[in-house]
């Protein structure tokens, strides 16, 4: 049953026997298995495979079907620069009043989404994890769409009209959502990075980012989903503000400190975190990890809390490290 698993245990505050351990590492994974992401995007099957042959190798607590962050804007009329060494991009995107055409959209019709959904379905026949997709937060995707040098002054200039076309690009994020609910998503990972420090203020946060991802959030609960919240960068002047959104997990950067943040948030939301995934985890030697990580458990002090690189895990990762992080939370004794 998902519902012993030891992720859907330690988000609901549950006291699972052990610590789980997750990651989002899509084109890193791709190289382990020598698939290219190109061909991970538009096909179900190769998803797939990656994923399957990784969660036997590594061992994850749940199973991460997604490629990019494109297959939304995609959906709604953005054109994608496609890599088959690197994440999708925007290659052309719309101009900030075009969120008025949003109605004409077809998450099913689109191939990068279908992709996804085709995965998640498959996989449902089988998983004995949770199944996790990815898409970015409200205010991110905005600046995905219609770019962030027009984006960001607007939010100072005409904030009506940002705050419309916020709303309305989280209307499209809830509909995706049931879709991927309805194949089988059980646990969504939903990373906002231009709500971070270094892009807006606490202030910015609270009017143009939070409400939005609330509103997400809220829609994953409805559909009996859980939910883990990601910014990057250090977020401890807004982590009690990302609990107020009701994201049951808050993944934390490796800036972060664990301790910190646990006792910030007293236990409103599960802590999710945080080796450093380019300097430990891509550079250093499985010792190294196996340090980080648990460096990561002795501040935790709980098995209420997810063992997670503190971003997305980049290609060039050895298998090795990650096996490590994995192994050393899962061994770990409180």
């Amino acid at each position: 049953m998902l519902e012993d698993s030891y992720l859907i245990q330690a988000l609901k505050r549950q006291s699972p026997e052990r610590v789980p351990v997750i990651y989002c590492g899509p084109g890193c994974n791709g190289v382990i298995e020598g698939k290219t992401l190109g061909t991970m995007r538009s096909d179900a099957k190769v998803m797939l495979e990656v994923e399957n042959a990784i969660l036997e190798k590594v061992g994850c607590d749940w199973m991460a079907l997604f490629t990019d962050a494109m297959p939304i804007p995609e959906a709604l009329g953005c054109k994608a620069a496609i890599h088959e060494d690197r994440m999708a991009e925007v290659a052309e995107g719309k101009v900030i009043d075009d969120f008025e055409s949003f109605g004409e959209y077809d998450l099913e019709g689109t191939y990068s989404c279908k992709a996804i959904f085709d995965a998640v379905a498959e996989a449902a026949t089988y998983s004995e994890v949770p199944l996790s997709t990815t898409f970015e937060g409200p205010l991110t995707t905005c600046f995905q769409i219609f770019g962030a040098d027009d984006f960001l002054p607007a939010m100072i200039e005409d904030p009506e009209l940002v705050h419309e076309a916020i709303k309305a690009t989280a209307d499209v994020l809830c509909d995706f959502v049931e879709i991927a609910a309805s194949k089988g998503v059980t646990v969504f990972f939903l990373p906002d990075p231009c709500s971070s420090k270094n892009m807006i203020s606490q202030k910015h946060f609270i009017e143009f980012a939070q409400p939005y991802q609330k509103q997400v959030i809220d829609k994953m609960h409805s559909l009996g989903a859980l939910v883990i919240l990601h910014i990057c960068g250090d977020t401890i002047d807004r982590i009690v503000d990302m609990a107020d959104t009701g994201a049951d997990g808050l993944s934390v950067d490796y800036v972060v400190d664990i301790a910190e943040a646990i006792a910030r948030v007293e236990g409103r939301s599960t802590i999710v975190g945080n080796v450093d995934p380019v300097s430990i985890l891509m550079r250093g030697t499985p010792e190294d990890v196996v340090a980080a990580t648990a460096a990561c458990m002795e501040k935790a002090g709980s098995t209420n809390f997810v063992m997670m690189p503190g971003c997305a895990v980049p290609p060039g990762v050895s298998l090795e490290n990650l096996q490590a992080m994995a192994t050393t939370a899962k061994e770990w004794k409180y």
